[in-house]
């Protein structure tokens, strides 16, 4: 397992997910050699996410292997965005300032947002004037492990820009990643909306949060502030998934860790925190089917642990 998570393998980013689970000292070292390398597997899955999942906030000494990295135009921005300490901000800085769309259209806004966060905003400011419509911020599906508060500010005022497609990316960095404080001031822009092209996606990042539960009142407000029957019954459906007995669905495809409700997490930490925004006594459904092989048994064995551990309760034949 060791050597095919270190070595050529398309299957290499699955392969250290497993070698997480069975030797974390030796998962650790090949993940460190793999940030070191900027080795991220191609593929149409996301598992490569387990390369940006170490538990330190930074990694200074990997600051020269990944800034040279991207001059050489290798794709290690979710990485430099993950790891990359304040030490890299000159020679970062200097690169995004040479390239017309500098920091915009991928994940190196999020690294300039977590250690300079005026100066990122100011340049998103400087690019939008240059070419307007052509920056935008779009994290992939690392909302959850990229977002910073200064992130997560300019998404919130991103909500008022006049062009569809910032406001899209927007909706959707706060809908996966952006903390309980964004439900408000989202909430207030989907009230001010002037057009209905993003009903849809409001509703979804209203009701659909990863960092908070609706409450009550932002489902009412948010149907009476719809102005079509079509985004009264979204509000609907999505406030009646967040009555219990609240549905987990466990290995929710290769973008998701588990779907809790309607809310997707993409990770064990991000799982935990969904579960624990629920008030205490929730009724949570983990399903009834017996798991078919040991890796199931054990996500179904995890899942009732965070569930128990949070100190909710796990549904009944009755609660069915």
């Amino acid at each position: 397992m060791k050597s095919l998570a270190g070595g050529n393998s398309p299957l290499r980013d699955s392969a250290l997910v497993r070698l997480w689970e069975f030797d974390p000292g030796a998962a650790r070292a090949v993940t460190l050699d793999r940030i070191r390398k900027a080795d991220i597997a191609p593929g149409p899955y996301n598992d490569y996410r387990i390369l940006l999942t170490l538990p330190e906030a930074t990694l200074p000494e990997m600051d020269d292997a990944l800034a040279t990295a991207w001059e050489q135009e290798k794709r290690v921005d979710t990485l430099i965005a993950r790891y990359a300490s304040e030490r890299a901000t000159g020679a970062l800085r200097a690169w995004a300032e040479r390239f017309p769309s500098g920091i915009c259209n991928g994940a190196l806004a999020a690294y300039f947002f977590r250690v300079d966060p005026i100066w990122a905003a100011a340049e998103i400011v400087r690019l939008r004037t240059r070419r307007p419509g052509s920056c935008f911020m779009s994290l992939g599906p690392n909302e959850d492990l990229l977002m910073s508060p200064g992130l997560e500010r300019q998404a919130i005022e991103d909500l008022e820009n006049p062009d569809p497609m910032i406001r899209r990316s927007a909706l959707t960095m706060l809908q996966n990643g952006a903390s309980a404080a964004a439900e408000k001031p989202l909430l207030d822009a989907f009230v001010r909306r002037q057009d209905e092209d993003l009903d849809e996606g409001f509703v979804r990042a209203l009701l659909n949060g990863t960092g908070w539960v609706a409450s009550k009142e932002t489902a009412d407000r948010a149907r009476a502030a719809c102005v079509t029957d079509s985004c009264r019954k979204q509000v609907d459906s999505a406030w009646q998934g967040l009555q219990p007995p609240i549905k987990v669905v466990l290995d929710s495809g290769p973008y998701g860790y588990a779907m809790v409700g309607a809310v997707m997490v993409r990770g064990p930490k991000q799982f935990e925190s969904k579960i624990a925004q629920f008030p205490k006594g929730t009724v949570f459904d983990l399903g009834t089917k017996s798991p078919d092989n040991a890796y199931r048994k054990g996500r179904l064995d995890e899942a009732r642990k965070v569930v128990e551990g949070a100190g909710m309760k796990l549904a009944t034949d009755e609660h069915r």
